[in-house]
């Protein structure tokens, strides 16, 4: 069964309330630690940052989903004045929804709420809308200038190895969509050329190898 990211915390106290109710309706579910490669001393990461991933199903992400929404719906009378959203204007608590990618799911909640307070009343068609807009804008794959990649077969004439990292980040590299579908984040015309930049590299390198072992063994 494969298992994607649902939503990342901060602590593994955070997630209690979520994998709680997963229990509870028996979905199955993986909570892992993201290992940071480099000490943040060096890399400049922030203590606060999200460290513990949630990944489920795919499959079980708009259930979720719901089921999330109707667990934070009862916690809105606990919001005060506070909050931070209260100094959103309502055009901005929308944009939320357009983007609810970017934003926690509780916080996503207490924005509808707080817009039907207002008298705004944002619809379930209206949510899903947005959803499936965000989802197309983010599933279009970037395309990469060829001036961009033709300056990149320059290293492959200098025999050197960028070319072909960087020809198979173009061919291989993907991106998980909220919905957890996984698609290639660079265009057919993209992957193609990566592939050519790929496999000229290859040829560049070796080519380069083969001249410093023939000058080896002609050394005086």
């Amino acid at each position: 069964m494969e298992f994607v990211t649902y939503q990342r915390f901060r602590t593994i106290e955070e997630a209690e309330d979520i994998t709680k109710q997963l229990k509870d309706f028996n979905i199955e579910y993986r909570l892992e630690e993201i290992v940071t490669p480099v000490d943040i001393t060096f890399t400049g990461g922030n203590e606060t940052e999200n460290k513990i991933e949630l990944r489920i199903n795919p499959d079980n992400f708009d259930f979720v989903d719901e089921l999330m929404s109707n667990v934070a719906s009862p916690d809105m009378q606990f919001i005060d004045e506070t909050h931070f959203l209260h100094e959103f204007t309502n055009k901005e608590m929308i944009d939320m929804f357009r983007k609810y990618d970017e934003w926690n799911r509780l916080d996503l909640t207490y924005a509808r709420e707080l817009l039907k307070k207002r008298g705004y009343d944002i619809t379930d068609e209206q949510i899903k809308k947005f959803k499936d807009d965000r989802i197309e804008e983010l599933r279009k794959p970037e395309n990469v200038e060829m001036e961009k990649m033709y300056r990149k077969f320059a290293y492959v004439v200098l025999g050197g190895f960028p070319p072909i990292i960087d020809g198979l980040q173009y061919m291989n590299t993907k991106k998980q969509l909220p919905n957890g579908e996984t698609v290639y984040s660079y265009d057919k015309e993209t992957r193609r050329t990566g592939l050519w930049l790929f496999v000229t590299g290859i040829i560049g390198f070796m080519t380069f190898l083969l001249i410093a072992y023939y000058r080896f063994l002609h050394e005086d």
